[in-house]
């Protein structure tokens, strides 16, 4: 029960933490253009999804244990790559901004950052984004396996090529999941 409550907490937590429409007046990164419901809505499928490859892979861990690992790997992989590596793009392109001219508006643009209307760059920023969403495909398989080789090292012996696996096959499918919702909401809200 109080694992229960940790989750639910946790989830609120990260709920509450993200901005409802990342796009202002003022700018702001592309990587966060998602909204509330749409986070959700993914998440749900992602959880559903890496859970059933999960109780495939790993028959002999209970659906509910099965569940929360797949839980603890998804938080912990959206807390670290989800919003820890935005955050580090956020503060060098900050950073690099401020060197000024065309070097400085190249480094905004490479953060994902789009300043109103008179982004000098907004195409590189969209190729950037396409660019991180690449990077951090990787990056979060290479982080859900090293957490699922954490978690198990308290278990019985599994192998890490097949938690390596998992995490392959886990990730390839919620990313293509993700590629599918953001291509349907492009469709149908724009005109």
């Amino acid at each position: 029960m109080r694992f229960k409550k940790l989750i639910i907490l946790i989830v609120i937590g990260l709920v509450l933490s993200l901005p409802s429409i990342a796009m202002a007046d003022g700018g702001g990164p592309i990587l966060l253009i998602f909204n509330i419901p749409i986070f959700l809505f993914g998440m749900v499928f992602i959880l559903y999804e890496e859970w059933q490859v999960y109780r495939r892979m790993f028959k002999q861990i209970s659906p509910c244990r099965a569940f929360a690992d797949v839980a603890i790997v998804n938080i912990t992989s959206t807390i670290v790559i989800g919003f820890g590596f935005p955050l580090l793009l956020a503060i060098v392109s900050g950073i690099g901004s401020e060197l000024g001219g065309e070097i400085g508006d190249y480094i905004f643009a490479l953060g994902t950052w789009v300043a109103g209307d008179n982004s000098p760059h907004a195409n590189i920023a969209m190729i950037a984004t396409v660019g991180w969403f690449i990077v951090t495909f990787f990056l979060t398989v290479y982080f859900e396996f090293l957490v699922l080789r954490k978690i198990w090292k308290k278990r019985e012996s599994v192998s890490p090529d097949s938690l390596k696996k998992w995490s392959w096959a886990a990730n390839l499918l919620s990313y293509a999941t993700l590629i599918l919702i953001f291509g349907l909401v492009l469709l149908f809200t724009t005109t």
